[in-house]
């Protein structure tokens, strides 16, 4: 089993044998019986302290500090990192390779409360702009040239959670359906309709009762799950099922119960080939 660390300002897991509980107590103080009242009132004094310190169970929100993730690392030595503004949103989200290799990045750009903009670097390069009215988001993608575009919409509920996805052209259109139970999404059924076909499929959540990744993140609710899916809630997915196969989530937590390690079973009913096969993701987090 593994903890969260404060170092230079980041969570990071290390093994729970190296430590207690909560953080190392850097420089801690050697504390001498004294016999004179106001030495022994600063003997206590330092105590109680380091208790707080030694077994606060992980600085959290209830502290004054949110915890943010910062890094997310996959099997193959990949990783994402994240950075915030000081209204804890996601302004940036750059993808690397296994060597530190730059691949993509993705600015998020905010009028007041709203995301209005997001633009993309490197792989994929674009312009994605997002408009509000009402409880309707409209998003149109660009290409860098201003050659290409392609509109979009999301349909809210009354706590800015997505309900629906709507991509319409010509000849064919795709639709998504989200349901949303405590700030998680608990179902999404897609549906494309071609000239002669109907195709839909659901995939169905279990979640269990820890803070999710992005459980204090204030990017709005909508994008977290049109981005993120069943991460972008509040709790953390244990099973994913849908017609032919399932996966199931086994998590490690820090002291305050974000996750700190992920390993993914994956059980795929069509094919005996992937019956059974893993991937370990591990997280990082800063606090602000």
């Amino acid at each position: 089993m593994k903890n969260v660390a404060l170092k230079n300002n980041k969570a990071v897991a290390i093994d729970s044998g190296a430590m207690e509980s909560g953080y190392h107590l850097k420089n801690g103080a050697n504390l001498k019986s004294q016999t004179s009242r106001g030495n022994i009132f600063k003997f206590f004094a330092a105590v109680l302290a380091a208790c707080i310190v030694l077994f606060g169970c992980g600085k959290d929100k209830d502290n004054g500090e949110v915890q943010l993730l910062e890094t997310t690392t996959y099997f193959n030595g990949s990783y994402i990192k994240n950075e915030y503004d000081n209204q804890n949103r996601i302004t940036k989200i750059s993808w690397y390779d296994k060597d530190g290799k730059i691949g993509q990045t993705v600015t998020l750009i905010y009028s007041g409360d709203d995301l209005v903009k997001s633009e993309t670097t490197g792989d994929k390069a674009g312009i994605t702009e997002f408009v509000k009215n009402g409880n309707i988001i409209t998003i149109t993608d660009k290409n860098i040239e201003g050659t290409w575009s392609k509109t979009y919409t999301i349909h809210l509920d009354s706590n800015g959670y997505p309900t629906k996805y709507e991509n319409l052209e010509e000849g064919w259109s795709y639709f998504i359906t989200y349901t949303i139970q405590n700030g998680n999404l608990m179902q999404w059924t897609s549906k494309e309709v071609g000239y002669s076909t109907v195709y839909e499929n659901s995939t169905n959540f279990i979640y269990d009762d820890k803070k999710s990744l992005f459980y204090y993140c204030n990017t709005p609710k909508w994008y977290m799950i049109y981005h993120y899916s069943e991460e972008g809630g509040r709790n953390n997915p244990i099973e994913q099922s849908w017609d032919g196969g399932k996966l199931e989530y086994k998590y490690e937590y820090d002291s305050a119960g974000f996750p700190i390690k992920r390993t993914i079973i994956y059980d795929n009913e069509e094919s005996a080939e992937e019956k059974e096969s893993t991937s370990v993701t591990t997280y990082e987090y800063i606090f602000k």
